[in-house]
């Protein structure tokens, strides 16, 4: 960087010159910026471009006066510092923010089992509408629309198309219906004894004798029908309600074998 200088020589022996070389203290006075100036133009008025660090001009005389003279250059121009800008901190938004299970419809907004966080500024009221939703604290991005339970049994249902992230109205979780616990089996088997069964037995069986279950209401007409079997009963093998297993059974009693399908005597199948 360098500036311009106007160089007067007012001063002078009468053997100087009558040409004059320029230094400046910048390189400390080791090569002149202008040479061979004539005398009558120093003392005119040179004007000379000198480095911006120089503070003091050398006009030395060429020929039989080698002396020299140094000029302190006044006026020197001034740096103006650049201005440092101060930039005034974007305020953090104040914000609310809540835990929210959400979802595209209220049946999995209410039955969503994973926690998302929301964040909106003022107050939430039920009632209250057009508070905007947004996904991040810093409240740039809105939510996409659909609902939003936080947990206090008001959903937060938002806005359609072009009103992302707006709460448009309200509603609530449906109740839920407890499953009713099974009343356990109290049915009570009783054993009657073993009877000829099988799927091929005719009216002389022998052998394949089985024990013979039944309920507590078929036992009772068993019983006050002369331990007698008949349709409609359902037969069981032991006494946890397994059911009968052979398509036909023979009743000594009364001499008659009973068709049995799926453990229900079905009929008489002979009277022997």
């Amino acid at each position: 960087m360098s500036f311009q200088v106007t160089i007067t020589l007012t001063t002078y022996g009468g053997n100087t010159g009558p040409t004059f070389d320029l230094y400046t203290n910048a390189d400390n006075y080791t090569t002149p910026f202008a040479t061979d100036i004539d005398k009558a133009n120093l003392i005119s008025g040179y004007v000379g471009t000198v480095d911006s660090s120089a503070t003091v001009v050398r006009c030395k005389s060429k020929g039989t006066c080698t002396n020299y003279i140094d000029m302190s250059i006044s006026g020197i121009p001034g740096v103006t510092p650049t201005p440092t800008t101060t930039q005034t901190p974007t305020p953090s938004p104040n914000y609310t923010s809540v835990s929210v299970y959400s979802g595209s419809s209220l049946t999995i907004a209410c039955n969503n089992v994973n926690l998302t966080t929301v964040y909106y500024t003022g107050s939430i009221t039920s009632g209250l509408t057009g508070t905007i939703l947004y996904s991040d604290a810093g409240l740039t991005n809105a939510v996409p629309n659909g609902y939003y339970n936080p947990l206090n049994g008001t959903i937060w249902v938002t806005a359609a198309s072009g009103n992302e992230g707006r709460i448009l109205t309200y509603a609530t979780c449906p109740s839920v219906t407890p499953t009713p616990t099974p009343t356990p089996n109290s049915t009570t088997y009783t054993g009657i004894g073993s009877y000829t069964s099988s799927n091929t037995i005719t009216c002389t069986p022998t052998g394949n004798l089985h024990a013979v279950y039944l309920n507590s209401t078929d036992y009772a007409t068993w019983s006050s029908n002369g331990n007698l079997l008949a349709a409609g009963m359902t037969l069981f093998q032991n006494g946890t309600g397994t059911v009968w297993s052979y398509t036909r059974i023979y009743d000594a009693n009364a001499t008659t074998i009973y068709s049995v399908s799926s453990g229900v005597i079905t009929g008489i199948y002979s009277n022997c």
